[in-house]
């Protein structure tokens, strides 16, 4: 067993103590605890060693959790255990780190998952920089940020691994919450360059980006969500800019009504939503107003007190997540009141998977 704080915020301060399987697999909730002050800490599951097993790495954020330090990776034993193996894979054990999120790929192609380390989300610092750790076998990582090139200062939670010009190297986006946000493009020798337009670099206040290719042109799209600032749906022209300054790409979040909500956007994620062939778009919400509605719809109760922020009386159909659906035309209409998705809020965090088989 290890506890696994799955999503946690200021006002609420829990662990989730789970039963976690040979294979990796959550399979039973044992109980729930309080911890002091802890603001995010995100478990992130891979196969580090290739041994067909997966492993576990967890970070945190402004405090330590339940007394444990705020980063570790445990390799999973294949008999229902976690070992913390967290000297023996960076060199030291107790990591503050303020590591909100992790991105993982095989940027170098050596068959070796690496791990990109994203901090001081929400902290409006620009002076913590981000790191990427290879992985050089034998579960021992190096970090080689800035050798590979990919070292930035500004405050993030949100980075995605994506081919955008597709030359067989997984490139690297990187937001910001405060501008400029990366393009990274990998050259394909272990080291990167910088490929930001200025048009993209003035990204905003950016809380999740995800890689789609919406209109099935065969070139990967970037889609990032604002907070309390514009969605941009960058389009992939697949070419370089005319002035040899960055990629070509184009917002049509605008003309494809995706900028406006959710007003407070968080992680988005592309999947086929009604398997028609064409990627559709989950913009999660991380706004609180609306809640007590949603409260007492599922409830029938009326709520007090809760926790929330204001957006100027805003509804929940006004600030809750968002479902577009892909029309095949390079156009989407919004189907979140009608599938109940709009419900979703409050969101830091999700993931996507066929639950019901």
């Amino acid at each position: 067993m290890t506890r696994i704080v799955l999503c946690s915020h200021p006002q609420i301060n829990v662990a989730i103590q789970v039963k976690v399987t040979p294979n990796g697999c959550v399979s039973a909730l044992i109980g729930v605890y309080s911890c002091f002050f802890l603001l995010l800490l995100t478990p992130f599951t891979v196969d580090f060693d290739n041994d067909g097993l997966v492993d576990l790495l967890h970070g945190g954020m402004i405090q330590n959790w339940c007394g444990d330090n705020n980063f570790q990776i445990r390799k999973n034993m294949g008999n229902g255990t976690l070992l913390d193996v967290t000297t023996h894979a960076f060199g030291y054990s107790n990591l503050e780190t303020n590591a909100l999120n992790f991105v993982s790929t095989d940027y170098n192609n050596d068959g070796l998952v690496d791990i990109y380390v994203l901090r001081a989300g929400f902290m409006a610092v620009a002076n913590i920089p981000n790191s990427l750790l290879k992985n050089v076998g034998d579960f021992r990582f190096k970090d080689v940020t800035e050798e590979a090139g990919v070292d930035t200062y500004q405050g993030t939670h949100a980075a995605v691994w994506g081919d955008f010009d597709l030359d067989g190297n997984v490139d690297l986006w990187v937001a910001a919450e405060h501008n400029p946000c990366h393009l990274f493009r990998n050259k394909g020798d272990g080291t990167f360059e910088e490929f930001t337009s200025y048009e993209m670099g003035q990204c905003g206040f950016v809380k999740g980006a995800n890689w789609g290719d919406y209109n099935n042109d065969g070139w990967p799209d970037l889609f990032t969500s604002g907070f309390d600032q514009p969605n941009k749906l960058w389009k992939n022209l697949g070419r370089p800019n005319p002035n040899g300054k960055g990629w070509a790409f184009v917002d049509v979040a605008p003309e494809l009504g995706l900028a406006e909500h959710p007003v407070m956007a968080f992680p988005p994620v592309w999947f086929d939503f009604n398997n028609d062939g064409h990627l559709d778009l989950f913009v999660s919400s991380n706004a609180r107003e609306g809640s007590a509605e949603i409260y007492a719809h599922y409830t029938g109760l009326k709520a007090r007190n809760l926790y929330m922020w204001k957006l100027g009386n805003l509804t929940y159909e006004e600030s809750g997540s968002r479902l577009y659906l892909n029309n095949g035309d390079g156009t989407f209409k919004d189907v979140s009141l009608e599938t109940g998705i709009i419900r979703a809020f409050n969101v830091m965090g999700l993931g996507i998977g066929d639950l019901d088989k």
